[in-house]
């Protein structure tokens, strides 16, 4: 934790998210009021990084080809671009840059390592994320707060998913059982029994998320999108049954929780080695005609959350809940019933809450 200030308040304080996920797109800011369990929010936005930042940040992010030094540099200069975010949201929304008693910046995560490796006699488990929180705090002033995963690792946890506790908070009930789909450019869900406890909670990683999708459509579209806007692509397609069966022998699906994963399983050389093979079988098309594999990616990061929730919690399951940038793919968000079909679907902003992301 670092700043300049700590404001003592009486039960309410106002609070600066920052979050940039593994698809490094750019960072949500939200500025939220909180009194006890209540939130409500204030401002959001999104900005997207410049292209020359997010190509930058991408090379970092892959061991072939980040350098030390650039680390080192580009740990400031994000911590400069997150601390602009706050006070541009601000500025574009009337608040008070002073009235924001905290900051929370989860940085951006360049490399995550849940399985560890060996030290001695020990599995020492690593994350790192960069956007130093030192300068946030001295370029607005206010007390930031970070390090969330590696803080979650040093606990023993996996580092992720982060967003177990706000779905606890926000959508646990006294009597249904939920669970709560994040799909990010990595996939997981919140499982939140009815009645639930912090000590009862399930949550992991399921699969990738519009990570690969994004990366097929960069690839089959020869760089000219990317992404599936709305799913329009992949709602023209057709799900492929033998590709999707190979797509979840995958070991990572098949393995128990907890677990988390990232770009170092699901990042470029899977997503090209994915799109040679398929595209050599004919899957894949020409642009303007059928994407089929946009589908089978999200079939691929809840299928086994069906599979582990059905086996952890028999029938129990009432509701589902969605949320991420790709709920905003409406074929996406409709094929979920077909997984869970005993239990309601309800996105977020039908059970109160508008968000366009999680972690």
């Amino acid at each position: 934790m670092v700043g300049s200030r700590v404001r003592q308040t009486k039960g309410k304080t106002r609070e600066a998210g920052l979050m940039s996920g593994t698809s490094a797109d750019g960072i949500d800011v939200a500025v939220v009021d909180i009194i006890g369990q209540k939130v409500k929010l204030a401002a959001f936005d999104t900005f997207p990084y410049p292209p020359a930042l997010r190509r930058q940040i991408l090379s970092l992010c892959r061991p072939e080809s980040a350098r030390l030094d650039d680390i080192c540099h580009y740990n400031f200069v994000l911590g400069e671009v997150f601390a602009e975010a706050v006070i541009k949201l601000c500025s574009r929304s009337g608040i008070a840059l002073g009235s924001i008693d905290l900051i929370g910046s989860h940085g951006q995560t360049i490399y995550h390592n849940p399985r560890g490796k060996r030290y001695g006699p020990r599995i020492v488990r690593s994350t790192l994320q960069i956007g130093e929180p030192s300068v946030i705090a001295h370029r607005t002033g206010i007390t930031t707060v970070a390090d969330f995963r590696p803080r979650d690792m040093a606990a023993g946890g996996q580092g992720a998913p982060l967003v177990p506790y706000a779905d606890y908070v926000l959508l646990g009930h006294k009597r249904l059982t939920r669970a709560v789909q994040n799909i990010g450019g990595i996939a997981n869900v919140t499982f939140l029994p009815g009645g639930c406890n912090e000590g009862n909670i399930v949550a992991f990683d399921t699969g990738p998320g519009n990570m690969v999708i994004d990366g097929i459509i960069r690839l089959a579209t020869a760089g000219k999108q990317r992404f599936d806007r709305d799913g329009k692509m992949a709602a023209r397609g057709t799900v492929d049954k033998r590709l999707l069966s190979k797509l979840l022998r995958h070991p990572f699906l098949r393995r128990r929780p907890p677990k988390s994963t990232g770009r170092e399983e699901f990042g470029a050389a899977f997503t090209e080695q994915l799109y040679r093979k398929t595209a050599s079988e004919g899957i894949f098309f020409k642009e303007q005609e059928d994407y089929k594999l946009n589908r089978n990616s999200n079939a691929k990061g809840r299928y086994p959350a069906n599979v582990i929730l059905d086996e952890e919690a028999g029938q129990m399951l009432d509701e589902q809940s969605g949320n991420g940038a790709n709920l905003f793919r409406k074929n996406t968000a409709n094929r979920t019933t077909a997984f869970f079909g005993n239990a309601k679907y309800k996105d977020y902003d039908s059970v109160g809450h508008n968000d366009n992301g999680g972690a």
